[in-house]
């Protein structure tokens, strides 16, 4: 493996890839000073607008140790998740489906970390224990199983969701599955609300690890360093108001978009291309 990331084969510059080990860091080092953010974390495979999931996870890390034991109660986290949880994600059932999943990550969390006069997980083996733990629930998905084994550490970790979807078809041009993407003009577009299936999220695991040997890099950096970059481009296309092009990560580590000068102006010539397309297609149909 290559000493240094090459960024031309990553469809990743320099500054990208060290705001993705920046932004890992920050999971890892938040995680071993206090290992809830990996429970407080699991709103993030939940069907809620990203910044509504991180003001869940943040309201929950700052909550007394009395109040993270009555959240293994699914009933209790379910009260707790309402007060977040936006109608027309995923509904009822999703909600109360992911309350139990809180629920029951909050049990390992104290089982781990607090049973048999333990003082917390201060080890990172305990922090391992309390990962495994979680792991083994039902109904745990794989992007939520990729995102514990990063918080743990584990540098093989890809947790993929849209945005790393989109830069393995869009920048890579490794994976572009026919019912999620189609071209328009020099574009290529992703459908919403098309979900990846198990066996095509293993595939594209293994796809994902081996581009990121070619560059030099470690998965979860990469993967990290990719998902903060199509967030950003995410954020730029659907807001010109450029207050609302912060990543917030959590507490202590916001991204300012503008850093991606180089995207923000190759977007807007595409959202110019866009325009002048839907003015043609107008005025034939007048």
């Amino acid at each position: 493996m290559p000493a240094e990331a090459e960024p031309a084969r990553c469809s990743l510059t320099r500054e990208e890839i060290e705001m993705g080990r920046v932004g890992l860091n920050y999971l890892i080092e938040r995680t071993r000073k206090d290992p809830y953010f990996i429970v407080a974390s699991m709103l993030h495979s939940g069907q809620v607008p990203y910044d509504y999931q991180q003001q869940f996870v943040e309201h929950l890390m700052k909550q007394p140790i009395e109040v993270r034991r009555k959240m293994q109660d699914p009933a209790y986290a379910l009260k707790k998740l309402s007060r977040v949880w936006i109608d027309g994600y995923g509904g009822a059932v999703a909600r109360e489906e992911m309350a139990h999943r809180i629920a029951a990550a909050t049990k390992c969390y104290f089982d781990e970390c607090f049973e048999e006069g333990k003082k917390g997980c201060k080890t990172h083996d305990s922090i391992k224990s309390l990962g495994a733990c979680m792991m083994d629930q039902r109904g745990m998905g794989n992007k939520m199983l990729s995102l514990i084994q990063e918080y743990i550490g584990i540098p093989e970790a890809v947790a993929i969701d849209r945005h790393i979807d989109t830069f393995m078809c869009e920048d890579l041009g490794v994976h572009c599955a026919p019912d999620r993407f189609f071209r328009r003009g020099k574009t290529i577009k992703r459908l919403r609300g098309r979900s990846i299936q198990e066996s095509e999220y293993l595939v594209m695991l293994e796809k994902f690890r081996k581009k990121a040997a070619e560059c030099g890099l470690d998965p979860a950096t990469m993967q990290v360093a990719a998902w903060m970059k199509k967030a950003c481009q995410s954020r730029m296309r659907t807001s010109r108001d450029t207050r609302k092009w912060n990543l917030w990560l959590g507490r202590g580590l916001v991204h300012d978009c503008q850093l991606y000068t180089p995207e923000q102006l190759k977007l807007e010539e595409i959202e110019k291309e866009e325009r002048a397309q839907r003015r043609r297609i107008a005025r034939e149909r007048w």
